[in-house]
């Protein structure tokens, strides 16, 4: 349970969190995503590679506060679990302080900017776009309402309607005299319609409230996860700067353009699976067995899903470019196959650093971060002088050494085991080294001229090989990741509070252990047993939390069987 700014608790179902997350984020990526290819793709019409990579160097110093810090500050207000009146409002005066000194100073530098970069548009560029900040703090307010609930219905909503207004904006200026505006035009509509669609679901409003007592803590938290998620992220603007500076700023355009068909997937593929990851396991660490199902169900989930993905987008690269891309942005193929590529480190690393947000390690998030500062930013630069897709290959291979490692290392965190692990990560990975040998000997041994006919005869034969190689070869662990999907945490309900004084807590014991089991748990929470014969009610004398559903697993070996099935009632 949690407690709302009102007052209210309300009941937190993950089961129901995982499915709904997953099915909002699939419609999301139905309306908005697919809206968001065909804005995409006419703004490339009218849109140059130049204006693309000034938009994209503005945006990479604008996003640095605006996109990794409204996910750090949002994080920090779940992690704190006070949504009172007062400590939002005070999170809200203290977010916008910061945005505006931000804001001026990027007003201040944008000539300076202009001039080391060699594009004296990026004056004018920079400073507009950094007016989006101001939206930020409401925004980080109201994630932070919606999420602390796993409710992505709202989410999925607001991103449909922010991606059809701001790309309606966006193609409004494209088409007009004022085409270098498109870019900047869109972005400031869909931060303004995203604030609007965000009110309408929370009504929140600041007050004239503030804890200075608070204020200190809350901007230390934000700012460690801000710093982690820079340092995490930093290898994608680390590219962009690089590329920018020393390839020029059209070979950034090209560098942008390919990444939007790569975060053309990440929408239904990995947006539904990151979002999970903190509030749930800020749920779940305190029972490490449970903590380990999740970690393992969703990595093998995101193999499977991802995994074919973007090792196909790799595949069809060169035809996708030629089919929907003008000519100008041909010599795009080349990139967007090494980026399409960097998904085969999505199932191991990808999410490392929410992971350890999650577990309340962002510690180590920090260091893995700095690790890879120190690591990759000389390798990218020198790469870089080579081309865009030098740069890109050095990236490549050193996010997948650095996300191998946490992996790793989380995997001891949450006492699980490596083979199981590489067990459950298997069908992913074998079925797409079965899919991409299929397609390119197709392509080797029956060259076809067309680009539409080579695009779907490629499309048609790797999902048909991988599909048949999932349920000719590993069949179980198929439904087993179908039935985590609809069966996460066996249907139960997490309780975040505890058992009031009086009530009483049912628990069912198999065996003489586990009622022994059961009488330890018991014990430690102030209860006096009311029932006996394997099936035994507990009176709780005190209002001392009761855990999660915990099961055989939590005492003895590695067994998962529950033996508590969470059912409470009035004494």
């Amino acid at each position: 349970m949690t407690e709302s700014a009102s007052g209210k608790r309300e009941n937190v179902s993950v089961n129901k969190a995982v499915r709904q997350g997953f099915l909002w984020n699939l419609l999301n990526f139905l309306i908005s995503q697919g809206a968001g290819i065909a804005i995409f793709l006419l703004l490339s019409r009218a849109v140059t590679p130049t204006i693309y990579g000034v938009f994209a160097i503005a945006a990479t110093i604008v996003d640095l506060f605006g996109f990794q810090g409204r996910w750090a500050a949002m994080d920090a207000l779940i992690q704190r679990r006070d949504y009172s009146q007062r400590a939002l409002s005070t999170a809200f005066f203290s977010l916008m302080g910061v945005v505006v000194a931000l804001v001026v100073i990027s007003i201040a530098c944008a000539g300076l900017m202009a001039d080391a970069f060699g594009e004296a548009s990026l004056s004018h560029v920079l400073p507009a776009l950094a007016i989006t900040l101001l939206f930020t703090p409401p925004i980080i307010i109201m994630d932070a309402l919606i999420m602390r609930n796993l409710q992505f219905r709202a989410s999925a909503i607001r991103s449909i309607v922010g991606t059809l207004f701001g790309g309606a904006a966006g193609l409004a200026v494209a088409f007009s005299p004022a085409v270098e505006w498109a870019l900047v035009a869109q972005r400031l509509v869909t931060s303004v319609v995203t604030l609007v669609v965000m009110f309408a679901f929370t009504r929140w409003i600041p007050q004239w409230t503030f804890d200075t007592a608070s204020v200190g803590g809350f901007l230390r938290r934000s700012l460690q996860l801000w710093a982690t998620s820079i340092l995490s992220s930093l290898q994608t603007s680390v590219v962009h700067a690089a590329v920018g500076f020393r390839a020029g700023v059209e070979a950034l355009g090209l560098v942008i353009v390919a990444r939007r068909f790569e975060n053309l997937l990440h929408g239904p593929v990995t947006t539904p699976i990151q979002a999970l990851w903190v509030p749930v396991l800020s749920v779940l660490r305190s029972d490490m067995g449970e903590s380990w199902r999740l970690f393992l169900r969703l990595s093998q989930l995101t193999a499977l899903v991802a995994l074919p993905a973007f090792v196909g987008l790799s595949l069809v690269a060169h035809e996708l470019v030629v089919l929907l891309l003008d000519a100008r942005y041909h010599d795009a193929d080349d990139i967007l196959v090494v980026i399409a590529l960097h998904g085969l480190f999505i199932p191991v690393g990808y999410f490392a650093n929410l992971v350890f947000t999650g577990l309340d390690r962002s510690d180590l998030s920090l260091k893995f971060s700095l690790i890879g500062v120190i690591c990759y930013i000389p390798a990218i630069w020198l790469a870089s002088a080579y081309g865009a897709v030098a740069a890109l290959w050095v990236s490549f291979v050193a996010s997948g050494a650095l996300g191998l490692v946490a992996t790793f290392v989380q995997i001891r965190m949450f006492q699980g085991r490596y083979l199981e692990f590489a067990k459950a990560l298997a069908p992913g990975y074998s079925g797409i080294a079965a899919m991409a040998s299929a397609v390119l000997a197709l392509k080797h041994f029956l060259p076809i001229e067309n680009s539409i006919l080579t695009l779907v005869i490629s499309m048609a034969v790797g999902a048909v090989v991988y599909g048949a190689w999932l349920i000719l070869f590993h069949r179980s662990q198929l439904m087993e990741a179908w039935r985590f999907f609809f069966k996460f945490a066996g249907r139960r309900r997490t309780q975040r509070g505890g058992v009031v004084a009086g009530q009483r807590v049912r628990l069912r014991c198999a065996s003489g252990a586990e009622r022994l089991m059961c009488s330890r748990l018991a014990e430690r929470r102030g209860a006096v047993a009311a029932g006996n014969k394997g099936r035994t009610t507990w009176r709780s004398l005190g209002s001392r939390p009761w855990p999660r559903p915990f099961t055989a697993g939590s005492w003895r070996g590695r067994k998962s069987r529950p033996i508590w099935r969470n059912r409470t009632h009035a004494g």
